[in-house]
């Protein structure tokens, strides 16, 4: 079981924390007995910028391997042409550039590091434009769905918290 944890920054504001101010604007509009149907139904909203992964002991293995990780990356990010040098034994180098219809058009850079065999970390940043639609962009990044050029911000840290994952199966992460 893997815990990473993500920050997002676009033109210097946070991403999560847009959408936690959208998530909970919507929950507030809503009636209580709406609000306690949804949370009856669903449970408590996912924290944002957190996610929850099992991934199998071979798919672990394969994050050390630079061509595996790129070659993952490249197939998670079609629209994106990407190269990776080997920095160090625990360290990659990316650079891309995306040409898509939805989400980042621009270039990327960024550094993937194995801190140890138990936390990994990553951080990108980019300068480009967002392909966004304007309805779901959150209130104050709206100005990022018009095409205006981006520079963004990009962090993760991923944690291995555990050898059994629970009732959370185990995701394939295509390698």
């Amino acid at each position: 079981m893997w815990r990473s944890e993500a920050t997002t920054l676009i033109n210097g504001e946070s991403l999560q924390e847009a959408l936690r101010s959208a998530q909970e604007k919507m929950l507030k509009e809503l009636p209580e007995e709406q609000r306690a149907m949804m949370r009856d139904a669903v449970g408590d909203p996912p924290e944002i910028g957190v996610d929850m992964e099992c991934i199998s002991a071979e798919d672990a293995r394969n994050l050390t391997n630079p061509e595996k990780l790129i070659d993952s990356a490249r197939r998670h990010m079609p629209e994106c042409t990407l190269q990776a040098e080997e920095v160090s034994q625990s360290s990659l180098r990316v650079t891309g550039n995306c040409t898509g219809s939805e989400g980042f058009n621009g270039d990327l850079h960024g550094e993937l590091t194995m801190v140890s065999p138990r936390e990994m970390r990553t951080r990108f940043t980019g300068q480009g434009v967002m392909q966004l639609d304007a309805e779901q962009a959150p209130e104050h990044l709206q100005h990022v769905a018009t095409g205006e050029p981006v520079n963004i911000e990009h962090s993760e840290k991923s944690t291995w918290i555990s050898a059994d994952c629970g009732a959370l199966q185990s995701s394939e992460l295509n390698y």
